[in-house]
């Protein structure tokens, strides 16, 4: 039997009864095996003894209520941390003479390094799958789902915190135009102060309204703000240099 995302459920509605007649001491056959009349056929019924039970949950869901210590005893837990080593180097790689070429991507080195600096400011629980960037093949794609996943998401993780955000993403001490995450009132108050900005201001403006409700949501939620040249795959986002400086 297999139960997906089983801390999603209403545990006491999906089991009811099977909350006892699963522990492996009380099924069929076993010294304390249980049997319960069904409530609606009145039929007796208990739990085979080779019945094996597999339930996946995302520890990352903190919303979530904990998962019932009366069933959490009953199952055997098993981390599954994220596989880097299973993602693919992209970019010019024919041409290349080594794996450290400018053009080309570790997507395994980015994810390591990402995690890292993520395990560093919001735990373990928060790291990445490598499932996010298993299916890319070339920048444009690594730059989509930086954009619309694996921001979005360390964003809610880390309260909308720009400092966080900054850290993974090794932007201090970087110029904006390389920034992947910009503190968004630092932004308002250069605007201000600078004439020469107010055009420029009024085009990345225009530019996140193109992008539709779900970028602008979440492109501003907690005082952070993504590179409008990240969004638009422009400017050095469109080299995989800027890439490979997430690896360490």
């Amino acid at each position: 039997m297999l139960i997906d995302e089983i801390n999603r459920a209403n545990v006491s509605r999906v089991f009811g009864e099977l909350l006892s007649l699963i522990e492996p001491d009380k099924r069929a056959g076993k010294p304390n095996a249980m049997t319960i009349h069904l409530a609606y056929s009145g039929r007796a019924f208990s739990v085979p003894a080779n019945i094996d039970i597999y339930a996946t949950m995302n520890t990352q869901d903190h919303s979530l209520a904990p998962l019932d210590m009366a069933l959490r005893r009953r199952f055997r837990f098993i981390d599954c941390p994220p596989q880097p080593e299973l993602l693919p180097i992209i970019g010019d790689i024919a041409s290349a003479t080594d794996r450290a070429q400018a053009d080309t991507v570790d997507l395994s080195k980015l994810l390591t390094g990402l995690n890292m600096r993520i395990t560093q400011t919001l735990g373990a629980e928060a790291q990445l799958g490598h499932a996010f960037l298993f299916s890319v093949d070339d920048l444009a794609q690594l730059q989509m789902v930086l954009v619309e996943q694996i921001i979005p998401q360390l964003a809610q993780a880390a309260g909308g915190q720009v400092a966080i955000l900054q850290y993974i993403f090794r932007d201090e001490q970087q110029p904006l135009s390389t920034q992947f995450i910009h503190d968004s009132q630092t932004m308002i108050n250069n605007d201000l102060h600078d004439p020469m900005s107010k055009n420029h201001a009024t085009t990345q403006h225009q530019m996140f309204a193109e992008q539709g409700a779900f970028l602008g949501q979440s492109m501003n939620v907690g005082g952070y703000m993504m590179n409008p040249d990240l969004i638009a795959k422009t400017g050095e986002f469109g080299k995989p240099a800027i890439y490979q400086r997430l690896y360490e």
